[in-house]
């Protein structure tokens, strides 16, 4: 295997060792269609090429992008990590960033909203590694953790932000333990709201990972993930906040 994705269009096909992946099924639920494969993807890095050049039509008889042009989505299947993502810099202090390493992708007009903490944040994608997500240059950002469904999709999707971000200064997730049963979670997306009720929340070590990252079936969750209880000894953070939230509705914008 290469490790380079060789096909480059819809019209000539598969190309050198990329490997077609057979679909058995899809669902729609407006705008979202949910391919279903014939069977699981082994971890490894992946590449969606939805077709508009060649072959999706709509029911209406209409072409995907008018029949000018393809999209592919870049995305990740990877085992589950051994440690839930460091969302955390000491608390009052400017902690120095070396040169970025790791590049987010621009998901588009898609960003998170916690009316009772007043937060709105864009959501980028996080690529994994074999180490896990490293999300040090988030920023203001949340991140959606590649490998975990993708946001308003069914499963569970995972997002991370920091509790105090490099500057020392409280990040997006600073509040998230003070959510209660109940209260929503919006993800705003292609003119729609994804209005999301939370369901559990928990303090766990940063090892727990099964739990938070796992798959779930049957309805669409957000598993939002941020650092808790800095140590100034070890300059790490002891526990990990976990908040569960369910797809509850969704409405225009």
């Amino acid at each position: 295997m290469n490790n380079i994705f060789d096909t480059v269009n819809c019209l000539d096909g598969v190309a050198s060792d990329d490997v077609q992946q057979a679909i058995s099924s899809v669902s729609y639920s407006d705008p979202t269609a949910t391919l279903h494969l014939a069977s699981p993807l082994s971890p490894g890095n992946y590449r969606l090429f939805i077709c508009g050049t060649t072959s999706i039509w709509s029911a209406a008889g209409l072409e995907l992008n008018n029949g000018d042009s393809d999209t592919t989505v870049d995305f990740t299947v990877g085992s589950i990590a051994s440690s839930l993502p460091d969302t955390g810099f000491a608390p009052n202090r400017v902690t120095s960033l070396p040169a970025q390493s790791t590049h987010y992708a621009n998901l588009g007009s898609i960003w998170l909203e916690i009316p009772s903490l007043g937060v709105k944040s864009e959501i980028v994608g996080v690529p994994q590694s074999s180490q896990g997500w490293n999300v040090d240059w988030l920023g203001n950002s949340t991140g959606w953790l590649h490998g975990t469904a993708f946001p308003s999709w069914e499963g569970n999707s995972v997002i991370t932000a920091h509790v105090y971000d490099s500057n020392g200064l409280p990040g997006p997730f600073n509040n998230i333990k003070k959510l209660n049963h109940g209260d929503q979670v919006i993800v705003h997306l292609a003119g729609e709201k994804y209005i999301f009720e939370v369901r559990d929340s928990s303090m766990v070590f940063p090892s727990t990972t099964k739990s938070a990252l796992e798959h779930l079936e049957g309805h669409s969750y957000l598993t939002l993930i941020t650092c808790q209880w800095y140590n100034p000894v070890t300059d790490s953070y002891a526990f990990r906040r976990v908040v569960r939230a369910v797809l509850v509705s969704v409405q225009p914008e």
